[in-house]
């Protein structure tokens, strides 16, 4: 009895342990005698149709991951997608219920037929890939009823000619032309999937911004072949974010601009405006050079930041020019007399109207000048000779003062400094001593008087031009900068 019940209970073991591995093993080898079964005759190198007249329809889908780098220099982009391709394999169908109910296995590329498509545009120098999407080792997906999917990953380096007319505001158009490179339009007919491509995975750019991506089917033929090559071509539409070369292009180059107007304000005595405006021009060259290195050389036009670049280093050119113009005026004399047309251009009026000299000096006349005193001292030197006693009137202290009484003892107080008690023998004579010192030091004042006048016109006419270039180069500033920037399409930050 004991012995009995023990055989029942290995008996419940056994069964119990061995159904699942029997159930495990039955579905494993449903798949393997499919694949051994789908696969046992089967011919990879021949198109998968069971009647040669038969077009094979491969249809083209393309998701977009990310967009690697775009190189303007060289003319060409980075991308990463997800290549989408189905077509029906007609050798690979079988019934399900005959496998343990498989209807999908996942094989290697290497096993079945692959169609030979490459990116027709390909940039790429690595030779194992180079485009060809047949040499990519991602799994087939086939179901039943033959249809197969392919699902590959991919980096493509492609061609795209780049329009730099608007950088940094610019937008590219990129293709990416896929199409077989053997198999003309008669063996295989090459559609594309959807006409939109799929952003539902795209991962954003930095300093890009696809804003749109299609597809579109395209027939060509070619001069080599009667045949045609259908093609599927995706456009991706690629706007260039400008903060980065607002901040680290455009606007330094603002800031140089405006210090080099500066320049017009400093004092001509420090003698520094040259030199900052010749270090300011070669900080300008810099950012030139900086421009060169990341657009392409190309001819057929010329960037909005190159114009830009060029504009304000013709005018800086410019300024140069006129501060060496201004400092010439700045420090001429006497001996340099100022053109009749510069007078009242320049000194009778735009000095005024630039707030050079107030207005309000220009009408008073009242105040009498050094010159109209000595003037007026040379006139009005009159002595009475009689005993010595006489009326004179001198110049003391630049102002004017008349002295009566004894004459050794009016200008015992004057500013001529003489010694008056040498001359006290005869009245005459140091009368006339003393008219003689008089007019030579009267004539001195005049003629100190001359040359400070010249160099103060020649100071104003200065500072108005100085003024006047200030405000000049201001506006051609603001003016060109906008006639170049406004022709931008649009700004993407």
């Amino acid at each position: 009895m004991f012995g009995f019940a023990k055989i029942n209970y290995l008996l419940i073991n056994i069964l119990l342990v061995n159904l699942p591995i029997s159930y495990i093993s039955s579905s494993r080898n449903g798949e393997s005698r499919l694949v051994e079964d789908l696969f046992r005759n089967y011919n990879k190198e021949a198109r998968p149709v069971l009647n040669d007249s038969t077009i094979l329809t491969l249809n083209l889908g393309i998701a977009l991951h990310q967009l690697i780098e775009v190189k303007e220099k060289q003319e060409y982009f980075a991308i990463s997608l997800f290549v989408r391709q189905l077509w029906t394999d007609e050798n690979l169908v079988w019934d399900p219920a005959n496998y343990s109910g498989v209807e999908t296995i996942n094989v290697s590329p290497r096993q079945v037929w692959l169609p030979d498509l490459v990116l027709y545009n390909n940039v790429d120098e690595d030779k194992s890939f180079g485009g060809s999407l047949d040499q990519l080792n991602n799994r087939v997906i086939v179901r039943n009823d033959g249809s197969i999917k392919w699902l590959t990953p991919a980096i493509f380096r492609a061609k795209c000619g780049m329009n730099v007319e608007f950088f940094p505001f610019d937008t590219q158009i990129c293709t990416l032309k896929f199409g077989s490179w053997t198999y003309n339009g008669f063996q295989i007919d090459l559609k594309n999937l959807t006409r939109d491509v799929d952003f539902a995975s795209y991962s954003k750019h930095s300093e890009w911004l696809i804003t749109d991506g299609y597809l579109r089917r395209n027939v060509v033929t070619y001069t080599c072949c009667p045949e045609p090559f259908p093609d599927v071509t995706v456009t991706l539409t690629l706007k260039r974010r400008s903060l980065f070369y607002l901040m680290n292009l455009i606007f330094p180059m603002v800031v140089i601009s405006m210090l080099t107007m500066l320049s017009f304000y400093l004092p001509a005595e420090s003698g520094e405006r040259i030199a900052l405006a010749i270090t300011l021009l070669l900080a300008m060259t810099v950012f030139m050079l900086i421009v060169g290195e990341i657009i392409p050389p190309t001819s057929d036009s010329v960037p909005l930041v190159a114009t830009f670049f060029s504009a304000v280093m013709l005018e800086m050119v410019l300024m140069v020019v006129i501060l060496c113009y201004v400092l010439k005026f700045h420090f001429k004399t006497k001996e340099d007399e100022m053109p009749r047309w510069m007078r009242r251009l320049i000194l009778d009026n735009l000095s005024y109207s630039l707030g050079i000299r107030p207005r309000s000096k220009k009408k008073e006349k009242t105040e009498e000048t050094l010159g109209d005193k000595v003037k007026t001292v040379l006139e009005l030197k009159s002595i009475n000779r009689t005993n010595g006693i006489g009326t004179v009137t001198v110049v003391q202290n630049g102002v004017l003062t008349k002295h009566g009484g004894d004459i050794n003892k009016t200008f015992e107080n004057c500013f001529m400094h003489q010694n008056v008690d040498s001359m006290k023998d005869s009245d005459d004579n140091s009368t006339r001593y003393l008219g003689q010192k008089l007019d030579i030091f009267l004539e001195k004042l005049l003629l100190d008087e001359e040359d400070a006048k010249a160099k103060e016109e020649w100071r104003i006419c200065a500072m108005t031009i100085d003024r006047l270039s200030l405000y000049m180069f201001g506006i051609i500033f603001v003016v060109t900068s906008l006639s170049i920037f406004l022709k931008a399409p649009e700004y993407v930050a």
